[in-house]
């Protein structure tokens, strides 16, 4: 069974294989906001993946300062189709069951069948917080934006597709807080090696806060999102199809394996 995770992550992608993703970098907290307002900054372009050899994977851990407590994860994904076999959409480390503070977003959760189920591993083996909710309609584009706050015992989460709330079902509390730390993040894939997933993801961003009053602005295709909680936004790239890819914010590389470039949502 494998357990999930909230999100705070944009991104968008770009094309080739085995390309590198050349970063730009910030601090935390930010004070300056990057991007123009008001004009369309993201999802415009994808990439597909082929749900058996095609991934990403960044050149180091993802920024995390100490003592994150909640995180937000924003992307845009087309899923092929959902089955309840654990094919992943991202996963921070090589295997989150085996890393405190590493987290876990399966849309084909084999653990719980039928829903999308995302979590956090806390400081024990077996200790979780881990949430649910149904699944969206499958071969079309979602917004999704995942929110996980282990800043107590009991642990709260929040979801949200296309901009609306979802009813979520927290499956498993940590008894403890957890903070969340800096791991190397793996999309559509566990650790390029096993769990691929197929369809097609677009703009990842990963804020350090709950970012639920923004929920409807992060889903826009309108927004720039390096203007949406600047100070609390900890990674994000755009799309842009060019090599290699820069982030907007953020500062690990990200290591393309395969997918083929393909039109975003927006």
């Amino acid at each position: 069974m494998i357990t999930r995770f909230i999100l705070a992550l944009a991104l968008t992608f770009s094309q080739g294989a085995s390309t590198t993703v050349a970063p730009k970098t910030t601090l935390f907290p930010k004070t300056t906001t990057i991007g123009a307002a008001g004009t369309s900054q993201q999802a415009t372009l994808a990439r597909q993946f082929n749900g058996s050899s095609d991934f990403l994977k960044s050149s180091a851990g993802i920024d995390m300062p100490g003592g994150v407590l909640i995180l937000s994860i924003s992307f845009w994904l087309y899923q092929n189709a959902f089955d309840n076999a654990d094919e992943l959409a991202m996963e921070s480390s090589d295997n989150f069951n085996n890393n405190r503070g590493a987290f876990l977003v399966d849309p084909n959760s084999s653990g719980f069948p039928g829903n999308f189920q995302y979590a956090v591993r806390g400081g024990l083996a077996g200790i979780y917080l881990t949430c649910t909710f149904a699944r969206p309609s499958a071969a079309a584009w979602h917004h999704y934006l995942l929110i996980l706050d282990a800043s107590t015992t009991g642990g709260t989460c929040g979801a949200f597709v296309d901009g609306v709330s979802q009813t979520t079902t927290r499956q498993q509390t940590p008894g403890e807080t957890i903070a969340f730390t800096s791991q190397t993040l793996n999309v559509m894939s566990r650790n390029g090696a096993s769990l691929f997933n197929a369809g097609r993801m677009t703009s990842i961003a990963i804020w350090g806060a709950d970012e639920t009053a923004n929920a409807s602005t992060i889903a826009s295709c309108s927004t720039s999102i390096s203007t949406v909680d600047n100070t609390n936004l900890l990674d994000y790239w755009k799309i842009q199809q060019i090599s290699p890819e820069t982030p907007i914010v953020g500062t690990p590389n990200l290591n393309v394996t395969g997918t083929t470039n393909v039109a975003g949502p927006c």
